[in-house]
C-alpha cells in the first residue's frame, strides 16, 4: 500500500513539474493576462480573419477573372486569325475558336466559387468541433475532479475506521487503490483537456497555451433529419466531387459535338470519344449510386446516435437516483465504502458517456448539415 502512495505521490510530483514548465513557457509567447472568452460564433469569426486558407481563397479568386480574361482574348484572336489566313487549322484552333476552352476556364471558375465555400465551411466545421472537443474535456475533467473529491472523503473515513478497527486492512487498501485509480484518471483527463486547448487555439490562430474560456453551453436538441430526398438535391448542389464529375460531363458533351462537326460521325477521333464518353457516364453513374449509399448510412447513424442519447438520459437518471439511494444507506451504516464508491463511480461513468455520445452527435449533425467530411 506504501508503494502506491508512493508511485502516485512521485507521478503528482512529475505532473506538477509538467505544469509548471508549461506556466513557464506560456509567458514567453506574449499570451493574453486573462482569458478569452469564446462563443462559437465568435470562435469561428476569429479564425476566419486569421486562417491562411481564406486569404489564399481570395488571391485564388483574382487568378482566376485573369484567367477568364485570357481565355476570351485568345478565342477572339484565334477567329480573327482565321478569318484572315483560313490556313494552318487543327481541331485544336477549332475547339479554341468554338469557345471550348473559355467554357473550360468557365467550369474552372464554377468550381473555385464551389471550393472557396467548401474551404470555408471546413473551417467552420473544424473550429466548431475544437469547441465541441475542448467543452467535452472541460466536462470530463470536472466531473472526474468532482468524483475524486468524493472518494477522498470515503476514504479519510476508511482511515479513521482502520485506526478504530472496524474494517479490514484489505477494505482499506481497495478503498486506496480506488482513490489511487481516480487520481491517475484525473490526471489522465487534465492532460487531455490541455490537449484539447491547444487543439482549439490552433484551429483558431491562437498562441498554444492561450487560456480560453467557452461561453456557449453545448446542450443536447434533437436534429431533425431531412429527407433522403431534400438532403440528395442538397448533396448535388454542394458536393465538389459530384458538381466537378458533372462539369467534366458536359465538357466532354461539348467536345464530342465539337468533334463529329470537324471529323464527321465516321471517324476513328469521333469513335473514340464517344467511347471515352461512355466510360465517364458508367463512373457518374457509379458515383452518384456511391453518394445515395453513403447518404443512406449518414441518415441511419444520426438516427442511432440520437436515440442512443435517449437511453444515456435515462441510464444517468438511474445512476443518480441509486447513488442517492446509496448516500442515504451509507449514513444508516447500512453499506460500505466500497460500496458508497462504486455508486459514485456509477453515476460518473454514466455522465461521462452521456457527454461524449452528445458532442459527438453534435459534430455528427454539423458535418451532415454542412456536407463536409
Amino acid at each position: 500500500m506504501k508503494r502506491l502512495i508512493y508511485v502516485v505521490t512521485c507521478i503528482m510530483f512529475i505532473f506538477s513539474s509538467i505544469v509548471f514548465a508549461e506556466e513557464a513557457t506560456t509567458d514567453t509567447n506574449a499570451v493574453s493576462a486573462t482569458p478569452q472568452k469564446f462563443s462559437i460564433s465568435e470562435a469561428i469569426a476569429y479564425a476566419k480573419e486569421h486562417n491562411y486558407k481564406i486569404l489564399l481563397s481570395k488571391i485564388d479568386d483574382e487568378i482566376m477573372k485573369k484567367d477568364k480574361q485570357n481565355a476570351e482574348d485568345t478565342q477572339d484572336l484565334a477567329n480573327d486569325l482565321y478569318k484572315e489566313t483560313k490556313n494552318n487549322d487543327n481541331f485544336s484552333n477549332y475547339k479554341t475558336r468554338a469557345g471550348y476552352n473559355t467554357q473550360m476556364v468557365k467550369n474552372q471558375a464554377r468550381m473555385l466559387v464551389l471550393q472557396n465555400k467548401q474551404t470555408e465551411l471546413s473551417l467552420e466545421v473544424s473550429v466548431e468541433t475544437a469547441y465541441y472537443a475542448l467543452s467535452e474535456k472541460k466536462l470530463t475533467y470536472d466531473t472526474k475532479k468532482r468524483t475524486l473529491e468524493q472518494i477522498k472523503r470515503q476514504s479519510d473515513v476508511a482511515s479513521k475506521k482502520l485506526e478504530l478497527g472496524d474494517i479490514s486492512e484489505l477494505t482499506y487498501k481497495n478503498v486506496m487503490l480506488e482513490k489511487g485509480t481516480a487520481e491517475v484518471a484525473l490526471m489522465n483527463a487534465e492532460s487531455e483537456y490541455k490537449k484539447a486547448k491547444m487543439d482549439f487555439n490552433q484551429a483558431l490562430g491562437l498562441p498554444l497555451f492561450e487560456e480560453v474560456t467557452l461561453t456557449d453551453e453545448i446542450t443536447y436538441i434533437t436534429y431533425k433529419v431531412p429527407t433522403f430526398d431534400d438532403k440528395l438535391v442538397n448533396l448535388k448542389e454542394n458536393n465538389t466531387a459530384y458538381v466537378q464529375n458533372l462539369r467534366d460531363k458536359e465538357l466532354l458533351d461539348f467536345e464530342t459535338r465539337l468533334m463529329r462537326t470537324y471529323y464527321g460521325y465516321k471517324s476513328n477521333q469521333y469513335k473514340q470519344i464517344v467511347l471515352k464518353g461512355e466510360q465517364n457516364e458508367i463512373n457518374f453513374n457509379h458515383s452518384m449510386e456511391m453518394m445515395e449509399y453513403n447518404l443512406i448510412l449518414d441518415i441511419i447513424k444520426l438516427n442511432i446516435s440520437a436515440r442512443n442519447i435517449d437511453l444515456d438520459i435515462e441510464s444517468k437518471e438511474i445512476s443518480k437516483l441509486t447513488l442517492e439511494a446509496a448516500k442515504m444507506k451509507y449514513s444508516e451504516g447500512l453499506i460500505s465504502e466500497m460500496d458508497m464508491i462504486s455508486a459514485e463511480l456509477e453515476y460518473q461513468n454514466a455522465e461521462l458517456k452521456y457527454i461524449k455520445e452528445v458532442h459527438s452527435y453534435k459534430t455528427e449533425v454539423l458535418r451532415f448539415e454542412k456536407n463536409v467530411e
